[in-house]
């Protein structure tokens, strides 16, 4: 097991990375889904113009990432280092045109054989608090198979991949994407700037701490981008939140996210040393707070999301700027005194401001759906 120290390294890192992947997704896959949806013999030309294009911001963004950890962080410059391929990795993935094209059962398994031969690999390398290189390297072991998968299960289905560019594709994504992208910076900053500040202003220990919880928050929403995934094609179709489609997706997601929520809630100290052990004991705080956090995510992924493919990105953008304004200043005000607890709560009081955000915007849209 690594050190507390240790893991707010990688936690610390993995925020920074977290923050800069958007810029390599740039909202790409929501209009992919949107146009191939519709018209699905566009998934080929779309996916080969939108990974080409990733992988030269993600290229650019991987050397000033290098530049930013050479100049403030030399001494965890070699780990740090490693883990910023993943940013690479993530620009070649394909997953977004399995989603695009409701090809759920490829995701899965790729998702489910990667994770296994993550865990196995972490088993038999990853024995002392020395072995943090290792464990960095094994991820990017995992992200590398992921996309090696779903290479094949590609060229199965559309043929070869070829090294083509569609520059008006290109701008039109640009065009499209770019109220989604600032979208998803905003919520990048209330989902990951906690992490960052937190490494900066207080020791390493204190973001291990808040890392361990964190990833356990963020392992409980998956399921609620799993939903996402499954019903955006369908809802994309038609707009409005009174269609059958909406209803039903919003009942799953809610109901999901208060099982979730307030299971790992009542039993945030066992979950927390089972999975990483006594010595983070201290983490089962602030993730009693992400716990409840995960309630109100499941309300605002409920009507958030579907504004994306609903051409009312504009309107979600204004409902995530408010959250992330908010959780910089709570994050400013809460942390140096409270340190990863206040973390937990500026992210919590963000979410809960989004969503009377979405509440108004919802009320307000109906009428013109």
């Amino acid at each position: 097991m690594l050190s507390l120290n240790e893991f707010g390294i990688i936690g610390f890192g993995a925020s920074i990375l977290a923050f800069l992947s958007n810029f390599i997704i740039f909202g790409f896959d929501r209009i992919c889904t949107r146009e191939v949806t519709n018209n699905p013999e566009f998934a080929k030309k779309y996916s080969e113009t939108i990974v080409l294009g990733r992988v030269i911001i993600a290229v650019v963004i991987f050397i000033f990432y290098l530049l930013f950890i050479f100049m403030y962080y030399q001494k965890n410059v070699l780990v740090l280092g490693f883990l910023g391929l993943g940013l690479i990795f993530q620009a070649l993935s394909f997953n977004f045109i399995f989603r695009s094209t409701e090809k759920f059962k490829i995701i899965t398994l790729n998702q489910i054989f990667s994770s296994i031969i993550i865990f196995i690999l972490y088993f038999i390398f990853v024995k002392t608090k020395t072995d943090l290189i290792k464990a960095v390297i094994i991820i990017n072991i995992g992200s590398l198979i992921s996309i090696v998968i779903y290479y094949f299960e590609y060229k199965k289905i559309w043929g070869k991949f070829k090294l083509l560019i569609d520059t008006k594709l290109l701008k039109y994504l640009f065009k499209e994407s770019s109220p989604l992208f600032f979208s998803s910076i905003m919520v990048a900053i209330y989902y990951h700037l906690d992490m960052i500040m937190l490494g900066l202003m207080k020791p390493e220990s204190h973001v291990g701490i808040y890392s361990a919880a964190y990833k356990v928050f963020l392992l409980a929403v998956v399921p609620f981008q799993l939903i996402v995934n499954a019903f955006l094609p369908k809802i994309s179709h038609k707009k409005g939140f009174y269609g059958n489609n909406f209803i039903g997706y919003f009942l799953i997601m809610v109901i999901s996210g208060s099982i979730i929520g307030s299971t790992i809630n009542f039993l945030s100290a066992p979950i927390i040393n089972i999975i990483y052990g006594f010595n983070y004991s201290l983490a089962s705080i602030p993730l009693s707070v992400l716990a409840i956090n995960i309630i109100i995510v499941s309300v605002n992924m409920s009507f958030g999301e579907p504004l994306t493919v609903w051409g009312m990105q504009k309107k979600h953008l204004s409902a995530v700027s408010f959250g992330a304004v908010s959780n910089i200043v709570l994050n400013f005000l809460l942390i140096p005194k409270y340190s990863y607890t206040g973390a937990a709560f500026a992210t919590l009081l963000s979410e809960i401001i989004v969503f009377f955000v979405l509440v108004w915007i919802t009320k307000n849209t109906k009428s013109i759906i």
